[in-house]
């Protein structure tokens, strides 16, 4: 195909386009990101509550499937990634929640001090445009793009009100670095009325640029190596297979997408490329281990008239509301998924806030095969606690890049993650019993009183439960020998080759990873530059 460039970047996703962006800044430096999937052109990705037509479309999605643990025998749930420019951040949820302070102090204590909050909060400044100026931390010239949903909502209002009622500190931003149980109105990745994805924000400023070439609708089949440097990569399309050469290659498909790039290149568990006819560069067995996922389940409540959106995405008022959205880039389709979110301890001991829920004044009519609201007004809110200790993998089964990997994890493996998971949903109802938002609640209609119990919580989260899409860890990050890239996030035993996405973080951020993925690969891409990789 051609020859050239100094940096290929395997996967156009949130970590991909920041690393376009941040390392063709240097004109000397010619730099290719390719992508499996095709340009963000989806009319529903820019519109916020377009995400769940989009989440439907098989041609903008990887559905990996995630197989549960031993002795939990329920069928397997997809983790949605998202298969286009922007890669996840351009199908997600759009909540911009920055993650504790104490997380990156952690993550940098098993790494390097590269890696502290004091060094990607300061990221975080640079890198935001938030609609609440500066203070507390925030970024005013930066390209990303902060609003909030509006505050009109007499639910969600109500909601947070009964937060404070019950000990939560109410507070104009979710995301001030201070680790103590708050709820508010949560900051959304939408300016104007439009999605920002990392593809708006961070790839689109950055194509006139002639030292850096997009391509899409490449799919990896593997890393190339001379002995243990990785010198190119091979690709397929329509056409067939392909090579591109590179003198620095970086990984950056996910956290399923990564470690499988790895092991069809042969850096993985030797015995686990030996039986799959997979010639071993570099014997890695911890890639593709060290799986972390929030457990979410979704709660609904039927809610007393004029308190609900429900009315507002269903019959004639959807359309009306389509045609203001496309006129006036506002109302109630230009707001994100969620709009409240709360962060709280579920028992005194937690060092920090260890669960999260967030809300929205509408609910879903889950009879229905697509879609739709249920016919009376309702609020959902998913919920899940923050640090979860059940660890899984994730592993290649064929050579074939249309394969997807295997992966498994058993969120209720570990008995402390099961007390979490139940008193999560404990706080939550003692929440939704306060007043005033006590006085607008008619019952709780998902899963329902009737589960009440510890087992029958827990069965709620197996049947009723999702991962949050929030999954990290297969590509871990440390200092010790064992880990599967170093500090500066160079894959061990190997040369030229890196992995920078959320695969690296030795531990699960606190909350929704968007804000972490981007602030960690302006991170890496400033060390790369910084030790002149």
């Amino acid at each position: 195909m051609t020859s050239g460039y100094d940096i290929v970047i395997l996967g156009g996703g949130a970590s991909g386009c920041v690393l376009a962006n941040r390392l063709s800044r240097d004109p000397q430096r010619n730099v290719l990101l390719i992508e499996a999937g095709p340009v963000d052109r989806h009319p529903m990705i820019h519109m916020p509550k377009g995400v769940g037509k989009v989440l439907a479309d098989p041609a903008h999605v990887w559905a990996y499937p995630v197989r549960a643990g031993e002795g939990d025998n329920r069928p397997p749930k997809p983790w949605l990634r998202g298969r286009v420019l922007g890669g996840s951040s351009s199908v997600n949820g759009m909540m911009y929640v920055r993650g504790q302070p104490a997380d990156f102090d952690a993550i940098a204590e098993e790494t390097s001090a590269d890696w502290n909050w004091s060094q990607i909060g300061r990221v975080y400044r640079e890198i935001e445009d938030h609609a609440l100026g500066g203070g507390d931390g925030r970024g005013t010239r930066g390209m990303l793009g902060i609003s909030l949903p509006p505050a009109d909502n007499p639910a969600m209002e109500a909601l947070i009100a009964s937060g404070s009622a019950v000990g939560l500190a109410a507070v104009e931003d979710f995301n001030a670095p201070a680790d103590r149980d708050r709820i508010g109105y949560c900051p959304q990745t939408i300016r104007d009325g439009r999605r920002q994805s990392a593809a708006a924000a961070f790839l689109k400023p950055a194509l006139n640029r002639p030292n850096l070439t997009v391509r899409t609708g490449l799919t990896i089949d593997r890393i190339l190596f001379d002995g243990t440097r990785a010198i190119g990569v091979e690709v397929r399309d329509a056409n067939g297979i392909a090579r591109i050469d590179g003198s620095r290659i970086i990984v950056s498909a996910g956290t399923f997408g990564s470690p499988a790039i790895l092991e069809r290149s042969g850096v993985g568990d030797a015995n686990l490329l030996g039986a799959l006819g997979i010639a071993c560069v570099a014997d890695r067995p911890e890639i593709g281990r060290n799986l972390r996922e929030h457990c979410g389940l979704t709660l609904q409540w039927r809610l007393k008239p004029g308190t609900s959106r429900n009315a507002q995405y269903s019959g004639w008022r959807v359309l009306w509301n389509g045609l203001r959205y496309y006129l006036t880039r506002g109302g109630p389709l230009a707001i994100a998924t969620f709009e409240v979110g709360a962060a709280f301890h579920t028992h005194p001991d937690a060092p920090r806030p260890n669960a999260q829920l967030l809300a929205v004044p509408h609910s879903l009519d889950r009879s229905k095969a697509t879609m739709a609201m249920e016919p009376f007004p309702g609020m959902q809110m998913v919920v899940y606690p923050l640090r979860p200790r059940a660890i899984g993998e994730v592993h290649i089964t064929s050579a074939d890049p249309f394969v997807l990997p295997d992966a498994t994890l058993d969120f209720f493996g570990d008995p402390r993650d099961r007390v979490e998971l139940v008193d999560t949903v404990r706080a939550v109802r003692k929440l939704v019993a306060a007043d005033p938002i006590a006085e607008l609640v008619v019952e709780e209609t998902r899963p329902g009183v009737q589960v009440e119990d510890d087992n029958q919580i827990l069965d709620a989260y197996r049947d009723m439960g999702i991962p949050a899409y929030h999954a990290a860890g297969t590509c871990r990050m440390g200092s010790d020998a064992a880990s599967v890239v170093d500090p500066l996030t160079r894959v061990r035993g190997v040369e030229g080759l890196h992995v920078v996405d959320l695969s690296i973080a030795p531990q699960i951020p606190s909350g929704n990873t968007f804000a972490p993925v981007v602030a960690m690969a302006w991170r890496a891409a400033e060390l790369i530059d910084r030790e002149g990789l």
